[in-house]
């Protein structure tokens, strides 16, 4: 027969007014743990229990009570929990107005966005992500958006409509954005870069113009010229720490070189960054990305299935560190490698690969020269690493 509820054999716990921080040990560096279990649970068992659950049931679990409201907003907790569980965002195919926040470890969607417009590419900075509109949808324009806010009034920044006076002109391709933080100051920056093609003109003589925006700017979103660049920009950039970096046009340099804008300042660097690729090996494609807050040129060979990734360790000297070399035909049976595109390295040391044309977001680990496809993204298209927390705002994981 069912016993009776015995309220004797529970102790009660009296509701603490505040949220109380303790730490696993005595280190000073630890993640605070909080104490609002109330005895049910040891404070690093539910630290480690909470770690476990995707983003977005954290965010519910944070109206549980304010000890753990605190905890899953602690700074700590949040780049412990993005970096077991990273997430990427993505354009889906079919509904190319909807943006998805995925978890590569449990494949699954943690938040969807709604867009004014379908979108054709992603930047990605901390909290922000920029999308790009297709380039005959308002003449390639683009969105803020913040993926600490909810769904709905997500934009901050439309960024079409400031660009009538520019758009009057015939002559402007469509532009190229790229979306970068300043540590100095906390502002993040766009910056835009049109080609100027007035008539027919030998490719080496075409004309670029430059513009940049501050994102919550009090004196108003408005886009301001910026100095010209002092060579001609390939569309392939990066940022890194407030500095953009760009492939340097092959018409006037070496395919390898690199020009750089500083956000802070907005004024170009004076020294051009010489490539680590010897001349005889320069064939095949280039491209600029950011990892772990390196600045890494990826070389792919396509003739070979070669792809090597130098990482820049003295701006000043062009010095230049390879560390990866990878052989695809033995891991993978890729028909191209050059949109292969790598979005992070993890703490264990695998890298994080983006593969368009097998629609799959895999690893490879150099340790032991291994591939393994970790999500397959289905209709999803264009994809970015999300770089901060879905927990805490202001935070860099990667």
């Amino acid at each position: 027969m069912r016993q009776p509820f015995n309220r004797s054999r529970y102790r009660r716990c009296r509701r603490p007014a505040a949220a109380a921080l303790v730490k696993i040990d005595d280190d000073d560096d630890g993640p605070p743990i909080s104490d609002g279990n109330y005895g049910v649970l040891p404070a690093d068992v539910l630290y480690d229990i909470l770690l476990r659950l995707p983003a977005n049931h954290l965010c519910r679990l944070r109206l549980v009570c304010r000890s753990w409201r605190s905890l899953t907003s602690d700074p700590f907790f949040a780049k412990d929990h993005s970096r077991r569980r990273p997430h990427v965002i993505a354009l889906r195919q079919q509904r190319q107005d909807e943006l998805h926040v995925i978890d590569l470890r449990d494949r699954i969607i943690v938040k969807t966005i709604q867009i004014a417009q379908p979108g054709a590419r992603l930047l990605a900075e901390l909290d922000l992500v920029c999308v790009e509109y297709p380039h005959f949808l308002a003449w390639g324009g683009a969105c803020v958006l913040n993926l600490q806010q909810g769904t709905g009034s997500a934009a901050i920044a439309d960024i079409t409509a400031d660009h009538q006076v520019l758009r009057c002109s015939s002559s402007l391709m469509a532009p190229s954005y790229i979306l970068g933080h300043v540590p100095s100051t906390g502002e993040y920056k766009m910056f835009c870069l049109y080609d100027v093609l007035a008539g027919y003109q030998a490719p080496n003589s075409k004309e670029q113009i430059c513009h940049v925006m501050t994102l919550g700017s009090s004196t108003g979103r408005r886009w301001r010229e910026a100095q010209d660049a002092p060579v001609l920009l390939a569309k392939s950039m990066a940022v890194v720490s407030g500095v953009v970096y760009f492939l340097v046009d092959h018409y006037q340099y070496c395919s390898d070189s690199v020009a750089s804008f500083d956000l802070a300042t907005e004024e170009w660097r004076s020294t051009i960054l010489q490539g680590p690729v010897q001349p005889s090996t320069k064939d095949g494609m280039f491209r600029l990305v950011e990892l772990a807050d390196c600045l890494v040129m990826v070389h792919c060979n396509i003739k070979d299935s070669i792809m090597d990734l130098w990482y820049i360790e003295d701006t000043s000297k062009s010095l230049w560190t390879k560390r990866f070399s990878i052989q695809w035909t033995t891991i993978a049976d890729f028909q191209s490698i050059g949109h292969v595109a790598p979005l992070m390295v993890s703490d264990g040391g695998r890298i994080v690969f983006w593969v368009p044309e097998r629609g799959i977001i895999g690893a490879y680990d150099p340790k032991t020269s291994s591939w393994i496809n970790l999500v397959r993204m289905g209709d999803h298209f264009a994809v970015a690493m999300h770089q901060g927390s879905l927990l805490c705002s202001g935070l860099k994981v990667y």
